[in-house]
């Protein structure tokens, strides 16, 4: 008996191959403290929301990092707006945390964003709702576990744990940007004196909360990407000339390019201070690829002299530590994805 009336049209099976290859775009909960470089952070997750790669499933605020109580929410609004992404659910909270960005760098990088979004409409109003509410309610209803990206002091995340004794079963993943294993810390711009800048500021903020989040989720699930991975992808005025030069792509771009073309980044920029810290984090949750991972136990140190560095312990949680990154695979990524149309 011949086989050729068993078999399908090429274009009927062309599709069913399509059918079968297509993925749900994983959910992500993008929770930041805005910073310059979480705005740019949140402007690629975005881009990658509207290009079909991830699902953004909500925006949690903390107010115990760069950003000051209303602004930050507001920041982050005005990243959203500018990049036409709607109906995102957003909440912010203001936690008391063991230590503190200093006056100094905060008021820096509100002047920054204020004037980045000085066309803003997006409300400052605070949130009746809690961040750390939020984030857990969209990850316990989530129809598949969550990635978490989490680019500021863990403060929301830890209480989200605390609050749910199950949401780590609704976690997949958990990509941090925090600590510093091998490098120097980078404390700096009016700390108090009594601590020895073994510290990465992410997590000195809140150390408690970050030895809850690596204590309570699963081990192996939680990549940290610290000072080790981050100083190599610095800021430098080439790549953001090439931002200036396709700022017109996409409503990320503009964001990305007039915050790295401002002149007080540019200032910093040539200081050699300043890296694409989170934006590293957040690519790496997609492309891990551009950081190099190794899995080794990690503790936070809760006082004294280091409280908040991350080091590398046997009574410690498997950990994957990012210890590199590939710079010219981040930047080519980061303007790839600015640049894409949906």
């Amino acid at each position: 008996m011949s086989l050729r009336r068993f078999q399908l049209p090429s274009a009927a099976l062309v599709a069913m191959l399509l059918v079968s290859c297509t993925r749900t775009p994983m959910p992500v909960i993008a929770d930041v403290d805005s910073d310059y470089d979480d705005m740019v952070s949140l402007a690629y997750l975005c881009q990658e929301h509207q290009r079909g790669n991830l699902r953004l499933a909500a925006v949690t605020v903390t107010n115990s990092g760069a950003g000051l109580p209303g602004k930050a929410l507001r920041h982050a609004r005005c990243v959203l707006e500018a990049c036409g992404v709607k109906n995102i659910p957003m909440a912010d909270a203001t936690p008391i945390t063991p230590n503190a960005f200093t006056p100094m760098m905060r008021e820096g990088i509100n002047g920054i964003l204020s004037n980045v979004f000085s066309e803003c409409t997006a409300s400052a109003e605070s949130t009746p709702k809690q961040a750390p509410q939020l984030l857990a309610e969209v990850a316990l209803a989530s129809p598949e576990p969550v990635t978490v990206v989490a680019t500021g002091p863990l403060s929301n995340l830890a209480a989200a744990l605390q609050a749910e004794p199950t949401l780590q079963e609704h976690i997949a993943r958990t990509y941090i940007m925090g600590g510093t294993v091998s490098v120097p810390g980078n404390l700096c711009c009016g700390v108090p004196e009594g601590f020895d800048n073994t510290q990465e500021f992410n997590i000195f903020v809140d150390p408690p909360a970050a030895a809850t989040v690596l204590r309570s989720l699963p081990a192996g699930s939680v990549s940290l990407v610290p000072l080790d991975a981050t100083n190599q992808v610095p800021l430098t005025r080439a790549y953001a000339q090439r931002l200036a030069e396709q700022a017109s792509a996409s409503g990320a771009a503009r964001v990305v390019s007039a915050i790295a073309n401002h002149p007080n980044i540019l200032m910093g920029i040539d200081l050699g201070r300043l890296y694409w810290w989170d934006p590293l984090a957040a690519m790496a949750a997609l492309h891990p690829e551009v950081v190099t991972f190794q899995t080794q136990p990690v503790e936070v140190v809760s006082e004294g002299a280091s409280a908040g560095r991350t080091r590398a312990a046997e009574s410690g949680q498997s950990t994957r530590v990012g210890m590199g990154a590939n710079a010219q695979r981040f930047e080519d990524l980061l303007l790839e994805s600015l640049t894409a149309q949906p």
